[in-house]
């Protein structure tokens, strides 16, 4: 049984793992976002299965038109971004 994340409305969520963000999709309304990793993901994932694991169901939920990638840079520290998922309206 999920339960709705506690978030401050206006802010983004952050989720650290599968069943975080499967809530968030769960209950958030379209257009908010959520953080699901700050550093260099595409280096991250080799070496953390966990980080791989939240990636690719993020990855999938992409496919499956729920959520709309993106990234920001961290200011200041090379190969860092702040990497978000913003829930898509249904169509």
């Amino acid at each position: 049984m999920s339960t709705e994340p506690q978030h401050i409305e206006g802010k983004p969520a952050t989720v650290w793992n599968i069943a975080d963000f499967r809530s968030w999709l769960m209950f958030a309304r379209p257009g908010e976002r959520c953080h699901y990793h700050q550093g260099w993901l595409m280096e991250d994932r080799q070496r953390d299965p966990e980080i791989d694991s939240l990636a690719t169901e993020i990855w999938q939920a992409y496919e499956d038109g729920k959520v709309v990638l993106c990234q920001q840079r961290v200011p200041g520290v090379r190969r860092s971004f702040i990497y978000m998922a913003i829930k898509r309206s249904p169509e």
